[in-house]
């Protein structure tokens, strides 16, 4: 004690001198600067951008399917295969006009030999030879050359007479290695050797700038890579050609009836049979098409759809979260678990989809129902834990428009998400341990999804052809999602320090060590303690606020007392420690347990609202009494000297409690409790400290503090009302003669 006395009195006389001062200018500048870096509008700019790739990303990973695999007739099938795009049947006059049709649309087979490639190279090594032998040192040009030209070589060059002869005519390059690109290229945009030889010139001289110098190596090196390339152009394969057009042919089958999107073509595990063969060689072929339709022209245009969409999103997600939410702009915490935590589902929808994608065709699962395999409900169950149900309910809204565009059936995409999404985020809110959020979420997700998916498949009149799978996939999908949310919310808890109700309630457990030592030995303390927690808690539920986060700060806010409990009056016993003790010495000792009590709580690792409620929970209220003591000595003194450090209150559930304690404390001064005394008392204490400003931080509005008064003085008056006395029975037998008549009954019943 003597210790803790000259440690603070040698404060006591540094602050005389100014330096005590200077020291709290340089912290409130940290403090200030810390929160100019939370502020930092860069890191939720950074994140929109993430947020933006990713779902542009997620657009273009769109639901497809594999390519057609080869079988056989009488061959078992190894996977169950779906049309990705709708085909039909037709008679044998319709199979004729689509044989007519089948050939227009196969392209003549170019071949690059073998043994041009070779004389090509010998005429580039011989070139090194001459370049060489002439005494030249730089082979940078060459090498290039040597490269431009073995790749358009490779590519295929193709003769006058031949493009003259097959204008207008579709062609694939068939190279050395008999290997064929899927890609059909026009014969019109095929290259000739003056053509290739331009374009490999302006590549090779991309990086000259002297015009004269640069013209007459152009008409140099043009000459020579045309006299390379001519002797070996590639030449049209007659019979290749007439292979594959007769082989198209027999692929083409004759169509009975219509094949929709999704529908199954093949099953797993059948036998494959002629129609069959037919069926998937159509299909094939209406793959195919579709796809060299869509090439590049059509991935611009998605691409383009995508960032738009995106842009869209996100920046209506910026307006929002700003507007409507402005603490989490203002907590680059919140921002970072927010942006990775949306960022987690868009990655997790594009997984998913490639999952069910894989495993469709080895338990053939209908692709239709390819919106069951999304893990819709995981972000506005980690986002409705961890920040808030609004935030939760715009996040899944987010993410169900990104997986909408990114897939067909987007309206049923929407409604599915925005519904398992909104009661998802919703049910959970009053989760208030693990074991509840585990059951909550699993039965929600599941339960919610399978109701959508039979209803969609009923209005689709398509539910007798989904065997089970309707209520297979909700189920494992449940229980996925709630897994990664646990797993998640741990991780985020711990990254990023913020606490769920279910961590927090993990502190209401009086068996915490520091509850424990409370109760030992600081006990007036922890029933303060749990007096102001029952206040708090009522009044956070009143007002919509968090109770349990309220209750869990009011049990922790005075464990700095535990340093010193005997200077505080509820420990004291009758003796006053402080009357040895200068007004500004005792002033001092009093606001020492706020730095005690966030040492405490840094020691056991106490959860951030637990620290702001033990920083805040006093502002920077001035200790009236000592001040008043001080004032009335004739002293000369400071008012700064008498008031906590603070911050004041920025939550409402800190705010609560500070007004709590105040109310308990001085509720214990009164001789008589009535309702009206009590009612004065609290009207007292909020108005005392809304004119001091102690609520000036927080985003409390008067209807609230209206509601938490009520809330206060009716907790109060039902914990302070009179007991009625019950008058003393004068014929009870005293103590002694309770004892005297149970020795003799015990020895009448004893056995001689």
């Amino acid at each position: 004690m003597i210790s803790f006395i000259r440690r603070h009195y040698y404060k006591w006389k540094m602050s005389r001198k100014g330096m005590l001062n200077r020291d709290r200018k340089v912290n409130h500048r940290g403090a200030e600067l810390k929160r100019s870096l939370d502020r930092n509008p860069l890191i939720g700019l950074f994140m929109l951008l993430i947020l933006m790739a990713a779902s542009v990303w997620s657009m273009m990973e769109r639901v497809d399917f594999k390519d057609v695999p080869r079988m056989v007739e009488h061959q078992t099938a190894s996977a169950t295969i779906y049309a990705a795009v709708p085909f039909s049947y037709e008679d044998r006059e319709a199979t004729r006009k689509l044989h007519e049709n089948t050939l227009k649309h196969i392209p003549m087979f170019f071949r690059v030999s073998e043994e041009n490639m070779k004389g090509l190279k010998s005429r580039l090594e011989k070139l090194f030879t001459d370049l060489k032998n002439s005494g030249e040192t730089d082979f940078s040009l060459y090498r290039k050359l040597s490269e431009n030209v073995m790749t358009w070589a490779y590519r295929g060059v193709i003769s006058v007479k031949d493009r003259e002869a097959y204008y207008g005519k579709e062609y694939r390059v068939i190279d050395p290695l008999n290997r064929i690109p899927a890609e059909a290229l026009q014969i019109k945009d095929a290259y000739l050797p003056e053509e290739a030889a331009l374009e490999i010139v302006n590549e090779l001289l991309r990086t000259v700038r002297n015009r004269e110098e640069r013209l007459k190596k152009e008409q140099e090196l043009k000459t020579l890579i045309k006299d390379l390339l001519t002797p070996h152009v590639m030449f049209f394969d007659q019979e290749y050609t007439e292979t594959i057009r007769q082989r198209a042919l027999k692929r083409v089958g004759i169509v009975y009836h219509e094949i929709k999107r999704g529908q199954m073509i093949l099953q797993k595990n059948s036998i494959v049979t002629a129609s069959d063969l037919e069926r998937l060689s159509v299909y094939a072929a209406q793959l195919e098409k579709m796809r060299s339709e869509q090439q590049d022209r059509i991935d611009w245009v998605r691409l383009s759809q995508s960032i738009c969409i995106a842009f869209l999103l996100v920046l209506f997600t910026a307006i929002y979260i700003s507007h409507i939410h402005p603490e989490i702009v203002r907590s680059s915490g919140k921002i970072w678990a927010l942006g990775l935590i949306i960022l987690t589902a868009i990655l997790l929808n594009i997984f998913s989809v490639k999952l069910f994608a894989y495993a469709g065709e080895i338990f053939s699962i209908p692709p239709k129902l390819w919106y069951l395999a999304l893990p819709l409900g995981f972000a506005p169950i980690v986002i409705g834990a961890l920040i808030g149900v609004r935030t939760a309910l715009f996040s899944g809204l987010f993410i169900s428009l990104v997986a909408a565009f990114s897939g067909v059936a987007q309206f049923n995409m929407v409604v599915f998400g925005m519904v398992v999404s909104a009661l998802s985020s919703y049910m959970i809110r009053s989760c208030r341990n693990y074991r509840s959020l585990f059951l909550t979420g699993f039965f929600t997700v599941s339960i919610v999804s399978m109701t959508l998916v039979i209803v969609f498949c009923w209005c689709d009149g398509t539910l007798d052809t989904l065997m089970y799978w309707p209520f297979i996939l909700p189920v494992a999908v449940g229980i996925g999602t709630i897994v990664l949310v646990q797993f998640a919310l741990i991780l985020l808890e711990s990254w990023f320090d913020l606490p769920t109700k279910m961590s927090l309630n993990l502190y209401s457990d009086y068996n915490h060590p520091l509850l424990k030592e409370m109760q030992i030995n600081a006990p007036g303390t922890y029933h303060h303690s749990l007096v102001v927690s029952m206040l708090a808690e009522a009044a956070a539920e009143a007002i919509g606020a968090d109770p349990v986060c309220a209750r869990v700060s009011a049990l922790f806010h005075d464990v700095g007392k535990l340093s010193h409990p005997e200077y505080f009056t509820e420990n004291s016993n009758g003796e006053d420690k402080h009357k040895d003790l200068s007004p500004k010495f005792s002033a001092m000792v009093i606001t020492n347990h706020i730095r005690e009590g966030m040492e405490l709580a840094r020691k056991y690792k106490l959860k951030r609202p637990i620290r702001e409620a033990i920083e805040q929970h006093h502002g920077t209220d001035l200790v009236y009494y000592f001040y008043k003591q001080a004032k009335d000595s004739g002293e000369c003194i400071s008012e700064h000297d008498f008031r906590y450090p603070g911050p004041c209150p920025r939550r409402k559930e800190t705010a609560i409690l500070s007004l709590a304690d105040a109310c308990e404390a001085a509720s214990r001064s009164l001789e008589k409790p009535t309702h009206a005394r009590i009612s004065e008392l609290v009207n007292t204490i909020i108005q005392k400290r809304l004119r001091d400003g102690q609520l000036d931080e927080c985003s409390m509005t008067f209807r609230e503090l209206a509601i938490i008064r009520e809330s206060f003085i009716k907790t109060l008056t039902s914990m302070l009302h009179a007991r009625i006395a019950y008058p003393k029975d004068e014929e009870l037998l005293d103590e002694n003669d309770l004892f005297v008549d149970a020795e003799r009954k015990a020895a009448s019943t004893q056995t001689p």
